[in-house]
């Protein structure tokens, strides 16, 4: 079991005058693996700089296979 720290940017809709384009997310979480052959991430996400009409953040999830074989 291991800390996950996320840092997120992206580019959302067309640019509007005095808005900024740029969109961020920080956030952190857990991986761990199993049997050394599965890695799974869990963690949350926050929308810093939120605008109206958008959400507090986002959860997030991954799945990894390490090493299908067995070797």
């Amino acid at each position: 079991m291991s800390p996950v720290f996320v840092f997120d940017a992206a580019t959302v809709g067309p640019a509007q005058p005095g808005m900024p384009v740029w969109r961020y997310g920080v956030g952190g979480g857990v991986r761990f693996t199993v049997l050394s052959s599965v890695r799974f991430t869990l963690g949350y996400a926050v929308n810093v700089g939120r605008r109206a009409g958008e959400g507090p953040g986002a959860l997030f999830a991954g799945l990894d296979i390490l090493d299908i074989l067995g070797r």
